[in-house]
């Protein structure tokens, strides 16, 4: 697993409404996105449908670039204990990963299929009481991948530990032997509260398991296509993991430079992370940028695998990304907190720099190279969220352990239909209830 798990306390605002429209500027070569500080300190982490094998064992997970390991939480395991149907484990207590606040231990699984797909394979009503109530299918179009060992969380050694669906999912396998991409539409899924709250109706990130062939296109309304190449970093263990978790490369933007005021970093190393509400840099890149570490412009905790950790906030000029065409994608604005990942890695790009994106597709096999591909929203919408009331501890505004949010982004759903894919031979849709 990769060093960080970086998961902010609080969630970013709704968006809604027309005013406040930010034009983006196109320019000859290279091209300007500007962020806006007020909107864009988090972004939207992406969720998942996924299951071990099928049977009861399907759970919402979080669809984490950054995570080199296949991860189910403590919480989940003991869902599906209760439902008589756990993970198998090969070696108890034999899962180590290190993170913000130290580590963590929990068991590895048995390999096992793991099949996933994003929050289009979930729909979700509420019940007479007014709780949600999801149903989760996932059929032919998800990603299907043999022979991954999990890492499992437990109660005394990995508590919050989240559920991910990390890079392993996305392997060369006997199902898809050239690999798999991931593409993500930043609005499309929606959480429909309607019934609720006449109109209510939440957009979020909704991520297709696709061939490395795929293309994403421009729109009118969009940038044109704004493709980065990518390189990897770590270590693949997927066609023999032996009693270890399975592990598969993450990816790293290279060459990627800075500017505050006068000063600047250059050939930084970035990792790419769907599973960070937060940019990130390192306290060497702030160092050179000459950010006063001891005075921040804010300050914020964030859940690490082993704890939580304080770290320093600021707004910088410039973060720079060259693309594949010997242009750069110059990101202004820009909110960042510093915290050291890892030996090689200089920061990550997290997914607040693209809460105004239209589509992106991370693509590690893509034939020309591992690639990352974005389009921008030219008039993004910037309208101020709404009064939520007592919606929000629904939604999960509330705190990290609470609401419909938090039931997406990792952990387990009240009540769910399993749904089966035909030739796994696993069990036929049932509906499991638990309170």
């Amino acid at each position: 697993m990769r060093a960080a798990r970086l998961r902010a306390r609080r969630h970013r605002s709704w968006t809604w409404g027309l005013e406040g429209l930010e034009q983006r500027c196109l320019l000859t070569g290279d091209v300007t996105i500007p962020l806006d500080p007020s909107f864009d300190q988090f972004g939207d982490q992406i969720s998942t449908v996924m299951a071990y094998e099928g049977g009861s064992k399907v759970t919402f997970g979080i669809f984490d670039t950054g995570a080199s390991a296949v991860t189910i939480g403590a919480e989940d395991q003991a869902l599906f204990d209760f439902l008589e149907d756990p993970i198998p484990i090969k070696v108890p207590g034999g899962a180590v990963a290190e993170g913000i606040g130290g580590a963590i231990i929990g068991d590895v699984s048995m390999p096992g299929r793991i099949l996933a797909d994003g929050f289009h394979a979930a729909a979700i009503t509420f019940d007479d009481q007014g709780f949600p109530v999801f149903n989760m299918t996932l059929g032919d179009g998800s990603a299907s991948t043999p022979g991954i060992q999990v890492f499992v969380g437990t109660e005394t050694g990995s508590p919050d530990l989240p559920t991910i669906t990390g890079t392993p999912v996305l392997v060369p396998s006997a199902d898809n032997p050239n690999g798999l991409a991931a593409m993500v539409d930043m609005t499309g899924a929606t959480l429909d509260f309607s019934d609720l709250v006449p109109g209510l109706i939440v957009p979020i990130p909704d991520v297709h398991f696709v061939a490395p062939t795929t293309t994403i296109a421009a729109t009118p309304d969009t940038t044109q296509v704004l493709k980065f190449p990518l390189e990897s970093f770590g270590f693949d263990n997927y066609a023999n993991p032996g009693d270890l978790i399975t592990e598969s490369y993450i990816r790293l933007l290279p060459n990627v430079s800075t500017t505050e005021h006068t000063n600047s970093t250059s050939g930084g190393h970035f990792l790419f992370d769907t599973g960070s509400q937060l940019t990130i840099i390192s306290t060497a890149m702030a160092n050179q940028l000459g950010l006063d570490l001891e005075h921040p412009e804010t300050t914020i905790t964030v859940q690490g695998v082993g704890g939580t950790e304080d770290i320093p906030g600021f707004t910088i000029d410039t973060l720079s990304l060259p693309t594949i065409d010997d242009t750069n994608v110059h990101l202004t604005n820009v909110p960042i907190y510093v915290l050291d990942i890892a030996d090689g890695v200089d920061g990550i790009l997290g997914m607040n720099s693209f809460d105004t994106a239209n589509q992106f597709l991370f693509n590690p096999y893509d034939p020309m190279g591992p690639s990352l591909s974005v389009t921008y929203l030219t008039d993004p919408n910037r309208g101020a969220p709404p009064d939520l009331g007592d919606l929000g501890v629904l939604l999960g505004h509330g705190g990290r352990n609470s609401g419909i949010l938090h039931a997406i982004r990792g952990h387990s759903s009240p009540i769910f239909d399993v749904g089966a894919k035909a030739d796994l031979q696993v069990n036929a849709p049932t509906a499991s209830s638990f309170g």
